[in-house]
């Protein structure tokens, strides 16, 4: 009887972890997928360097050029 009874809690674990498993893979289990598609950057404007040690108006000019956009003006030493 002890024997029965033992088989049977057994069966019994065993249904009940088989019922709870989850058949899908881990997230880190599953298959690749297709990266999806990079749209390209767009392409940046190309900046020239100019010389602002006779006028600053060049720097002017291309500063207020965009107004309402985003700016950064960078200068540089000579020495």
């Amino acid at each position: 009887m002890e024997r029965t009874v033992a088989i049977a809690a057994v069966v019994a674990a065993v249904a009940l972890a088989c019922a709870g498993c989850d058949r899908t893979p881990a997230p880190d289990r599953q298959p690749a997928r297709a990266a999806p598609a990079v749209e390209p950057r767009p392409e940046t404007p190309r900046v020239t360097l100019v010389d602002l040690s006779t006028s600053l108006g060049a720097a002017r000019e291309a500063f207020n050029a965009r107004k309402g956009e985003a700016r950064f003006l960078t200068l540089l030493s000579p020495t």
